[in-house]
């Protein structure tokens, strides 16, 4: 049950936004270092954040649940609104969800 509210959730905030300058973004990556006070985060290749740099810090201060426990080398996903770019990096202003790709995965009934 908890894993389809999880799901619920995630869903909405990726649609709800109609305003553009409201609206939630989404990135994938690989977790590379994680900090007091950021989660660094590489994107996938691809994705279009990674055109922007090459690390992304993320805020561990998260809007719409707690924070789950990562590890190096995790794949997650990361609901996010604005950011600061820097040389080759990029902070996250507001960081909404982040998940482990494996619990999505697993809501998805795609776990391997």
């Amino acid at each position: 049950m908890k894993k389809a509210l999880l799901l619920i959730f995630f869903l909405i905030f990726l649609f709800a936004g109609c305003d553009n300058e409201k609206k939630q973004d989404f990135f994938k990556g690989t977790v590379s270092e994680i900090t007091q006070s950021y989660i660094i985060v590489t994107p996938n290749d691809g994705d279009p954040i990674k055109e922007i740099g090459d690390t992304i810090y993320v805020p561990k201060t998260v809007v719409s649940k707690d924070l789950p426990e990562l590890t190096l080398n995790e794949n997650v996903q990361i609901v996010y609104r604005g950011y600061e770019r820097f040389e080759d990096a990029v902070k996250l202003d507001i960081v909404f969800a982040i998940y482990k790709e494996s619990d999505l995965k697993e809501l998805n009934g795609t776990a391997e």
